[in-house]
């Protein structure tokens, strides 16, 4: 769980996005090393994918290495879960706004959304065979939460949705207007990403930033079976079944 900076030269390695999940989840930092360098970080054995992408490597929280891959498989981490779960607890402060913002906008059970467009429609994602979840699956997705729900009696809903796209996302979710309560979430990365894991279930199109929001949520979670175009690249190393849950359900 050790989150590492290193140097090469005189220059710090560090992502920005590493410095963000430090605000949001301040109990990592805890699990932070001091800066190594680079040449220290290279002796440590990596944990990815096999040759043919149908299973990982657990982590053995006993040994030091680096993760590779697409590294949001639950393969990695489904031993130690609820370790996972107590360093990614979110800061007091952004869950105190985050449970706020739900509070004033939903109401009923709280599904989060996560609607991933943008970054899709580049070229090289498309040869590279992502696929976009168009409107059938939000329809096939919000049918079978309701049903979902609907066995354990809930009758008020409500659909909290982020994106990185979000005039494209209404046009796309606009045919549900009349039938689901759905409210659009227009804060920072971070504050929407907190809105998500606080929500009792979830709907994810793909991708580390709504795998990570429904597993947080850890309620009913649909997700896109078809990110992956058959016979494409990606398709030759994404299977479900090795990076979600086995209790998620998938919705093609």
């Amino acid at each position: 769980m050790e989150l590492v900076s290193y140097f090469v030269g005189d220059k710090c390695i560090e992502c920005t996005w590493v410095t963000k999940l430090q605000q949001l989840f301040p109990y990592l930092n805890s699990f932070r090393y001091p800066d190594l360098t680079a040449s220290h970080v290279k002796t440590w054995p990596p944990s990815m994918e096999d040759d043919n992408f149908t299973s990982v490597q657990a982590i053995n929280e006993s040994a030091y290495l680096s993760i590779e891959g697409y590294r949001q498989s639950v393969g990695y981490f489904e031993k130690h879960a609820s370790k996972v779960r107590t360093a990614l607890k979110l800061a007091p402060e952004v869950e105190t706004q985050a449970r706020t913002l739900i509070h004033g906008v939903g109401r009923g059970i709280k599904v989060g959304v996560h609607v991933r467009i943008g970054d899709l429609l580049r070229f090289d994602r498309v040869e590279f065979g992502y696929q976009v979840a168009n409107e059938s699956f939000y329809r096939a997705a919000f049918e079978k939460i309701m049903s979902l729900l609907s066995e354990k009696g809930a009758q008020d809903v409500s659909f909290l949705v982020a994106t990185d796209t979000l005039n494209i996302t209404k046009k796309l979710l606009n045919p549900l207007n009349s039938k689901y309560h759905i409210v659009y979430l227009s804060g920072t990365e971070e504050s929407d990403f907190a809105v998500l894991t606080l929500c009792d279930h979830s709907i994810t199109s793909g991708g580390t930033f709504g795998f990570w929001g429904s597993w947080l949520a850890n309620g009913y979670t649909v997700y896109f079976s078809e990110t992956a175009k058959p016979g494409s690249k990606l398709a030759a190393g994404f299977h479900n079944s090795l990076f979600y849950p086995s209790d998620w359900v998938p919705v093609p």
